[in-house]
């Protein structure tokens, strides 16, 4: 799949099931209107308070993350939605799905202390670990999930890379533009970085447009690992078996 077919692609589930993303995002909105009402107006008797609650939205981010994951994986296979069947399905991958992020993080910035060039090759290499222990049927944990992913990308990282790469970056970009633009009406283009309610401003407004915008993030790399999996079985079934 070309990097703009991918880019339509996920444009193409996004906007069409928009709706869909709502309550999902919307749930991963609470625990930050918290967080940012307590920024305003707690002070340090709530500390306690804060640590609870930055406690719960990583355990709201990996949870509801699965579920964009499931839901996406679903749309792009045009499979029907039970939310609250998904829900109850991502709740269980949890533990699972924490502990490959933290296998894969260390991999990864292993690499990147011994070398730049390692820790980008083990990024693509184990980047889709995360999708096989949540949507793979067979058991996909811990090390298993990443040689999955690195059996899935192996003779093909430099196209993966970049189909990795570009779109993340284009929608990265579109969204550093709009942040901007949103800022600079809100502030009326007087920006001062040392100002506390702006800062709190443009992070809520970084905040509220990057949850948004999740599934789409989200999806191009989904996309991809499925696009992946099919060109791999495609390639093993119309290879002659060997005598």
């Amino acid at each position: 799949m070309s990097i703009s077919a991918l880019i339509k692609k996920g444009w193409e589930i996004y906007s069409i099931n928009f709706q869909k993303f709502l309550v999902p995002i919307g749930i991963m909105l609470i625990p930050y209107i918290l967080y940012f009402l307590f920024l305003i107006f707690g002070g340090p008797e709530l500390i306690l308070l804060m640590l609870i609650l930055n406690a719960l939205m990583v355990v709201i981010n990996l949870w509801i993350g699965i579920v964009i994951i499931i839901m996406l994986d679903k749309l792009y296979k045009n499979q029907p939605i039970d939310l609250n069947k998904i829900y109850e399905i991502a709740f269980k991958k949890i533990p699972s799905y924490f502990l490959v992020a933290i296998l894969t993080a260390l991999v990864i910035i292993g690499g990147l202390i011994l070398l730049i060039i390692p820790g980008i090759i083990f990024i693509v290499w184990y980047g889709f670990a995360n999708y096989a222990v949540i949507l793979e049927e067979k058991d996909n944990k811990g090390i298993a999930a990443l040689k999955f992913s690195k059996n899935l990308v192996q003779g093909r990282w430099g196209a993966t890379f970049w189909r990795l790469l570009l779109p993340a970056l284009a929608l990265y970009l579109v969204v550093l533009i709009v942040i901007f633009i949103v800022s600079y009406i809100i502030t009326g283009g007087n920006f001062n970085l040392e100002s506390y309610n702006q800062s709190l401003i443009i992070n809520a407004i970084s905040s509220l447009i990057t949850l948004i915008l999740t599934p789409l993030f989200v999806s191009f790399s989904l996309i991809l690992y499925n696009n992946l999996k099919e060109t791999k079985e495609q390639a093993r079934t119309e290879t002659p078996a060997q005598i």
